[in-house]
């Protein structure tokens, strides 16, 4: 019974010795003029979290928020022994109402605080064209029509899980799938992917569907559209202080700011 005790007196011992090492060390690197700093400015740097809309069967993704992460940041400073904002690190917060919780419902557009479109194409001459104008874009791929670009959506029906798997296996699956394509949307709703529905355009609707173009358009092209015509959207979109970038990145809720 004797060794028993002096086992545990020891055992609180460290505990004690360890919270006590532990508290100090907290002391001392929040009086370090780095720390302060962090602290003082952390709370200003902090960035509310946009909620996402829902309209019936519909969503448009909201954005995370940001915190300062004190810890981090104190640790990326301190080798250069001064306090930078640019090393400041920051947290993602979800909003309430997120798209992440609402995957049933089907995306209709970005989040318009990002400042960006997305255009989803199927052929590949717009590719090759688009290549050449260093612009981003998300490939539709089926089981015939497959090609290794930067980024590509699952747009097969009776082999769906085939080419899913393939696409994992590439790392190229961002887990997407377009309702008003030719996709397998009972196996879609199945994994639980994240829902989109592209606003078409074509020859027909070209001139009005211009000025229609806003933050968070999602732009399916279709491929009876001429080179030319394809440029001068481009342009249009480069007009009104929009990027463009890949679908993965405008339905994301991810701040990057």
């Amino acid at each position: 019974m004797k060794k028993v005790l002096e086992y545990l007196g020891l055992f609180a011992i460290l505990i004690f010795s360890f919270y006590y090492t532990n508290k100090a060390a907290i002391l001392a690197r929040n009086a370090n003029p780095i720390m302060k700093n962090i602290i003082d400015i952390k709370d200003s740097k902090a960035v509310s979290s946009i909620d996402a809309i829902i309209n019936d069967d519909y969503i448009i993704p909201g954005l995370n928020g940001l915190v300062v992460n004190e810890l981090d940041s104190f640790n990326k400073m301190r080798p250069y022994n001064i306090f930078n904002e640019y090393y400041l690190v920051y947290e993602q917060i979800s909003p309430k109402i997120s798209l992440e919780n609402n995957k049933d419902k089907i995306i209709i557009n970005g989040n318009k605080e990002k400042k960006a479109v997305s255009l989803i194409i199927d052929n590949k001459d717009t590719a090759s064209f688009l290549d050449q104008l260093e612009v981003k874009y998300s490939f539709l791929v089926d089981i015939n029509n497959y090609v290794d670009k930067e980024e590509v959506i699952n747009n097969e029906y009776s082999k769906f899980n085939e080419l899913d798997k393939e696409l994992t296996k590439k790392e190229k699956n961002k887990g997407i799938c377009l309702v008003n394509g030719s996709v397998n949307l009972k196996e879609c709703k199945k994994k639980n992917y994240y829902l989109v529905e592209a606003k078409e355009l074509n020859k027909s609707n070209l001139v009005n569907f211009k000025k229609e173009i806003e933050n968070g358009s999602i732009i399916k092209i279709n491929k009876d559209l001429t080179t030319k015509e394809i440029e001068t959207v481009i342009n249009y979109i480069k007009s009104k202080g929009l990027n463009i970038v890949y679908l993965s990145e405008l339905i994301s809720e991810k701040n990057t700011q």
